[in-house]
C-alpha cells in the first residue's frame, strides 16, 4: 500500500475511533495495519486489557510523543464534529480503494449512519471487514508486482541475457551470482546516472516548485531545464582527456 492511500485511510478511520477511545480498545484492530496511530492503538488496547480505561492521563503514561497526544487530545475535544465528519471519510475511502468488497462494507456503513444507527456498532462492523481486505489488497498487490518481476527475470535468462533490476536483500528474483558481477555494478552505477536528470531539473532547474500556471508554460519550463541539462552533460562527454605519456604502451 502506498503512503499516500495509508495516510488517507488513517485520516478516515482512526481519527473517528480515537473521538472514543474506550469503544476503539473494544474493536478487533490490528495496529500493524497502521503507521502514524499505531502505538496509540497498541496503548489503547494494552490499557483496556488492564481492566482500565483509555483517556488521556492513561494514554500519557504509555506514549511518550508529546505531539501525537496534542493532537490526540484534539481530537477528543471534537467527537462530535469527527462523528459528523464520518459520511465525508466514508464517500473518499470508496473513491480510493477499488476493491469491490471494501467499496460495498463502505456504502453499507454510510447508509446505516444516515439511517441514524449507532456509531459504535458501525465503526465495528467496518472495522473488521475493511482492515482485513486492505491488508490483503497490498499483500496482493506486493505479491503480484513479485510473481511479474520473477517471470521477466526467467525469461531473460532463457534467451542468456542476465537481468539488471533492482535487488531486495531477501527474496530477490536476481540471483547472488547476478549481483556480484562487475556488469551488474556498473547498471547501478548507470540507472543513478538516469535519475540525476531529474533531480538536477528539480534543484538546479527550479522544478521542484513550478513558478508558472497552465500546462504549456509549464511544458515549456520543462523543456528549456531538460536542454541546459544536457548541455551540462555534452562537456562531459565531448572534452578529450588524454593519457599521460608513462600509460602509454612500450
Amino acid at each position: 500500500m502506498n503512503q499516500t492511500k495509508q495516510a488517507k485511510y488513517e485520516e478516515a478511520v482512526v481519527h473517528i475511533l480515537l473521538s472514543r477511545p474506550t469503544a476503539l480498545a473494544g474493536h478487533e484492530i490490528d495496529e500493524k495495519w497502521f503507521t502514524k496511530w499505531r502505538p496509540v492503538i497498541a496503548a489503547a488496547k494494552a490499557i483496556a486489557a488492564a481492566g482500565n480505561e483509555p483517556d488521556m492521563v492513561t494514554l500519557a503514561d504509555h506514549i511518550k510523543r508529546p505531539g501525537l497526544l496534542q493532537e490526540l487530545n484534539q481530537i477528543l475535544r471534537n467527537s462530535h464534529a469527527a462523528a459528523e465528519n464520518l459520511p465525508k471519510y466514508l464517500a473518499g475511502l470508496r473513491s480510493i480503494y477499488q476493491a469491490v468488497h471494501v467499496q460495498q462494507t463502505l456504502s453499507s456503513a454510510l447508509a446505516e449512519l444516515q439511517g441514524g444507527a449507532d456509531l459504535d456498532e458501525v465503526l465495528a462492523r467496518m472495522m473488521q471487514s475493511t482492515l482485513s481486505a486492505v491488508a490483503t489488497e497490498s499483500r496482493n498487490y506486493n505479491h503480484t508486482i513479485k510473481q511479474a518481476l520473477g517471470q521477466f527475470v526467467d525469461e531473460l535468462e532463457a534467451q542468456d541475457i542476465k537481468a539488471h533490476v533492482a535487488r531486495k536483500k531477501t527474496g530477490s528474483a536476481v540471483d547472488g551470482r547476478t549481483a556480484r558481477g562487475k556488469g551488474y555494478a556498473q547498471s547501478l552505477k548507470r540507472r543513478k546516472i538516469v535519475e540525476e536528470a531529474f533531480g538536477w531539473v528539480k534543484t538546479v532547474g527550479g522544478l521542484r516548485k513550478t513558478r508558472h500556471i497552465g500546462l504549456a508554460k509549464v511544458a515549456g519550463q520543462a523543456l528549456f531545464c531538460f536542454a541546459a541539462y544536457n548541455l551540462t552533460r555534452l562537456l562531459n562527454l565531448l572534452v578529450f582527456t588524454p593519457k599521460p605519456a608513462w600509460s602509454a604502451p612500450t
